[in-house]
């Protein structure tokens, strides 16, 4: 069983709820908080999500041995709408996968960020 549609585009993500109730209160409070800061320093001040130069320059940041390709693909892997903005949705579920996540959810995500041609193949 699983996800037979690896190999098609399109890609199954948990659900905002399930990914709320993998994180505590507490959690979901401190990453919204770090969310909202994020947004305010991006392009768009004072909108409700972030560009990918913002992602991407918080990102190098705190990891700055991470070569930027890296960060890039991990924007574009969370941005599951393809509207090159990161909404708080699209950041908890692609968090959560990341450090939550079951092993069929962290495939699904691994084959994603591979697939750079987003052909369904890698």
């Amino acid at each position: 069983e699983g996800n037979s549609n690896m190999g098609n585009s399109s890609f199954s993500t948990i659900t905002v709820q399930d990914a709320e109730s993998r994180f505590t209160e507490r959690e979901l409070s401190t990453l919204e908080n770090g969310f909202s800061r994020l947004c305010s320093s991006s392009s768009a001040s004072g909108s409700d999500w972030v560009d990918e130069d913002t992602f991407q320059y918080f990102l190098l940041s705190e990891f700055p041995c991470m070569p930027s390709v890296l960060a890039k693909r991990l924007f574009l892997t969370w941005d599951v709408d393809n509207n090159s903005k990161l909404a708080f949705s699209e950041f908890l579920c692609g968090l959560c996968i990341i450090t939550r996540g079951n092993a069929e959810e962290r495939l699904e995500f691994l084959f994603r960020f591979y697939d750079l041609g987003e052909q369904g193949v890698i």
